[in-house]
């Protein structure tokens, strides 16, 4: 294993001949595909190598007590092993090092455990997939904590690979790739993962359901960072709204950016489009608007259509937002609700004085009015032209007639697209209603009609589609406890 830190063990240590029987263990019951036999074997050589590594002296051992066992005993692990042929044998291993080593011995453990993810065998690595993304949660944890996010996304983006069986699927390591971008504020090597609309959970994923909200909030606050705010508010709907008999922290922070994220791109249709739909969790339903009373009261101000009214709740909530860290989205709420009057304006006059405009939607004087028409033009939120001699603006029709080859073409890629959708959901209700679980379930609310429970089996029932369970009540799991540090524009949450 080049390029891996060769000091020393430190007093004690795991003797090599230990290690020695355990490969061969690891090879032989892989071999027999004794999967329950293998996965005793694994906990016991973790738990071995843990209590080594919290032995006084030891680099996991009592606080001030610094030494080299940490690395050194990967140093040592990894001279006896080869990646792609030992890599479930050394992937819980690597976790416990990395787990138990200090800031004097954990620089050379991360790029071991960077080189390990992009080049370990995924063949191997998906008999375990869990302990596989937990290595990946706890190295992009630990980059965040250091400093170089960056560093850290590559590595992560080719152990996804590794563990996905097909390109459509969502891995709990997602979540960690788009919280490295979030903290080192780019948003390039996200792109890829977020225009992917997956149709498959991993098995990882679906066994702790925080990271799945954890990607769709992430995901929707980088895509709100580049102004993709159509993308973003799908983002932040999926996460509010995943099946859920709790709701979690993760979600109420989804929720706020939701309602921010509605008003700026949606705020021109109609109030309804701020409704939650109707497939959302009761208990979500219920108790989300209540503790976020700053958010849906900005709601009612902005559909006021009164500006000093947007203006007088915003100031008035302004710690919140501050605290909540989504100043940011409340200022392009502001900025939203005049553009949104500018083109109420557009639907009752022909023709307005660039003065009369500023003072109908709030603006200052007639200059800046001028600059934001010329930028919602450009934008093609509007169809209008300003006569410099006279200051008038006058409003036209949409130009565009839909009968250009270029609309033709994004027609049919639209139709396309949605025969592809089609299929699929016909293949997972297929999925769905063959699954024994839901016949069962199915079955026996056929037969208690009169009972008092109308609970849909699809909202209960964990199903497998192969590629691991998918779980309708998953989300639980992330409730009120799984919670990060400040989720915001500037603040990344991660745990």
């Amino acid at each position: 294993m080049s390029g891996v830190h060769r000091g020393g063990g430190g007093a004690g240590g795991v003797a090599p001949a230990h290690w020695e029987q355990y490969l061969l263990h690891v090879r032989n019951l892989s071999a027999e595909g004794n999967v329950a036999k293998l996965k005793e074997v694994m906990s016991e050589a973790q738990e071995r190598l843990a209590r080594c590594l919290d032995q006084p002296g030891a680099g996991g051992g009592a606080e001030g007590e610094v030494g080299p066992t940490a690395d050194g005993e990967w140093a040592k692990l990894a001279a006896m092993m080869d990646i792609q042929e030992h890599s479930l044998a050394m992937v819980g291993l690597l976790s416990v090092c990395l787990r138990k080593s200090t800031n004097d011995n954990r620089e050379q453990l991360l790029n071991s455990t960077a080189m390990f993810l992009s080049e370990c065998n995924g063949e191997q690595i998906r008999l375990f997939p869990h302990i596989f993304a937990q290595l990946c949660h706890d190295y992009a944890s630990h980059m965040i904590k250091r400093g170089k996010p960056i560093q850290g996304i590559l590595p992560l983006t080719k152990a996804v690979s590794k563990i996905q069986l097909r390109d459509k699927m969502l891995t709990s390591v997602h979540s960690d790739i788009c919280m490295l971008c979030l903290s080192a504020k780019i948003f390039a090597p996200a792109r890829d993962l977020l225009n992917v609309d997956f149709t498959d959970i991993s098995e990882d994923a679906s066994a702790e359901c925080k990271y799945i909200l954890l990607y769709f909030y992430y995901g929707g606050m980088l895509l709100a960072t580049v102004k993709n705010f159509a993308r973003a508010l799908h983002f932040f709907e999926i996460c509010v709204t995943i099946p859920a008999v709790a709701v979690s922290h993760i979600m109420l922070e989804a929720y706020k950016k939701f309602i921010l994220v509605a008003l700026i791109d949606q705020g021109g249709k109609a109030k309804e489009i701020m409704t939650l739909p109707k497939y959302t969790s009761y208990v979500v339903s219920k108790y989300l608007q209540p503790l976020c009373s700053p958010y849906t009261e900005l709601i009612t101000s902005y559909y006021s259509n009164d500006l000093s009214s947007l203006q007088t709740t915003i100031n008035k909530y302004a710690d919140t937002y501050e605290s909540d860290s989504n100043s940011g989205l409340v200022d392009q709420v502001l900025s939203s609700q005049t553009k949104t009057n500018i083109k109420r304006l557009t639907k009752t006059f022909l023709t307005l004085s660039l003065n009369e405009l500023a003072v109908r939607v709030g603006l200052a004087n007639s200059e800046e009015a001028e600059k934001l028409v010329v930028k919602m033009i450009q934008e093609g939120s509007i169809h209008a032209k300003i006569s410099q001699k006279d200051g008038m603006v006058r409003f036209d029709n949409n130009p565009e007639h839909f009968n250009s080859s270029e609309v033709l073409e994004t027609l049919e890629a639209k139709i396309t697209r949605c025969m592809a959708l089609d299929n699929q959901l016909q293949s997972l209700t297929e999925v769905i209603e063959t699954n024994s679980d839901y016949v069962k379930r199915s079955g026996a609310l056929a037969y208690s009609a009169g009972a008092t429970s109308k609970e849909d089996p699809a909202q209960s029932m964990s199903f497998s589609n192969g590629s691991g369970a998918v779980s309708g009540s998953g989300p639980a799991a992330a409730s009120s406890s799984s919670s990060g540090p400040a989720m915001g524009n500037g603040s990344v949450p991660y745990s």
